[in-house]
């Protein structure tokens, strides 16, 4: 009997990294993987003295599909969260809408929300979402997840009055809530425990302000097909997108932690750690990042327009505010919840 799971675990992981043969993504992969020295400290290639549009260029292929069948932590900690708002297209359909997502306990996953309450027509108390979390890597063009799982709103900070957001118009002049980068955070529970899983992130709560130096960091998140990408809809769609040796500054953290890490449409409530702590996140892709969302390889606090610099949130401002409305808990409580 455990020779035969062992076959089958080895032919369904043979089967989940297929995608990786493509031609295309290998080309992606192994274009990035040149460019590695060079994102470390103390490399000499200079890139961040280039011309800025070269940067971008540069720093954009550092964003690449990463097999995830190589890392549970990964391919079960990361997810994409898909939310029925109940509004209407010009169709008459309900849209759905989606973004990142990161499994922090066994039962509770984090993401942006300004996913669900981005929005006006959608009312700040309102906690009742149809949604589901889907995660794990499948390579077939026709179902880009291996699991489904519906999933309930726990925890919000949707408080106008305590600045966790403002009202101001969007890229295309609609008028939309403006989350602060560190408030831009919701705590979703999935709802049934065949759907509970031991792989998951620590989230680091230091203020940010704290950290004394810039640190690299690796990204991740599942963005929108768009012609950065490299790759045809169908297949970029399959994959978790994930950039190594990013660089996060100590500076301005008030406008969210400044990064260099590429963060298009879809990136919301993708994830950043170091490579020393891989299981634990330093921080997730915030509201205020641009639809192109392509950074510059130098981040300087004072020219984040120019240089395209995106943001993370922290969680420090979530760690404080989950305890005062739960008697003083700590987010690592939160796994005590599952059982």
């Amino acid at each position: 009997m455990k020779t035969l799971t062992l076959i089958l675990t080895l032919i369904l992981a043979q089967q989940a990294s297929a995608c990786f043969d493509d031609v295309e993504v290998k080309a992606l992969i192994e274009a990035s993987q040149k460019l590695d020295e060079c994102f470390k400290d103390g490399n000499d290639c200079n890139y961040e003295n280039r011309d800025l549009e070269k940067q971008r260029v540069i720093n954009s292929r550092r964003l690449i599909p990463v097999d995830r069948s190589k890392s549970p932590l990964l391919n079960i900690g990361t997810g994409k969260i898909e939310a029925d708002l109940q509004i209407k297209d010009d169709k008459g359909n309900n849209q759905k809408y989606s973004a990142t997502a990161e499994r922090i306990s066994r039962c509770h996953i984090i993401t942006s929300a300004h996913l669900l309450y981005q929005g006006v027509d959608v009312s700040t108390e309102r906690v009742n979402f149809d949604m589901k979390f889907k995660s794990g890597q499948t390579c077939d063009m026709n179902k880009h997840f291996e699991k489904s799982a519906p999933a309930t709103l726990v925890f919000k900070m949707t408080d106008e009055r305590r600045g966790d957001f403002k009202f101001g118009k969007d890229e295309n002049g609609k008028v939309v809530r403006i989350f602060n980068p560190h408030n831009d955070l919701v705590i979703i529970k999935l709802n049934n425990k065949a759907d509970y899983a031991n792989k998951f992130f620590k989230l680091n709560t230091m203020n940010p302000a704290d950290r004394t130096s810039k640190l690299r960091v690796n990204c991740w998140g599942y963005p929108g097909h768009n012609e950065y990408l490299k790759l045809s809809k169908e297949k970029s769609d399959m994959f978790l997108w994930h950039q190594t040796g990013a660089l996060i500054s100590n500076e301005n953290t008030e406008r969210g932690i400044l990064t260099n890490a590429q963060a298009y449409n879809g990136m919301s409530g993708g994830g950043c750690s170091t490579s020393e702590k891989s299981d634990e996140l330093v921080g997730l892709y915030s509201d205020g990042n641009r639809t192109r969302a392509q950074s510059t390889i130098s981040i300087d606090a004072n020219r984040t327009a120019e240089q395209g610099t995106n943001k993370l949130s922290g969680f420090h401002r979530l760690a404080e505010r989950f305890a005062e409305a739960n008697g003083g808990r700590s987010l690592e409580s939160l796994d005590a919840d599952c059982n």
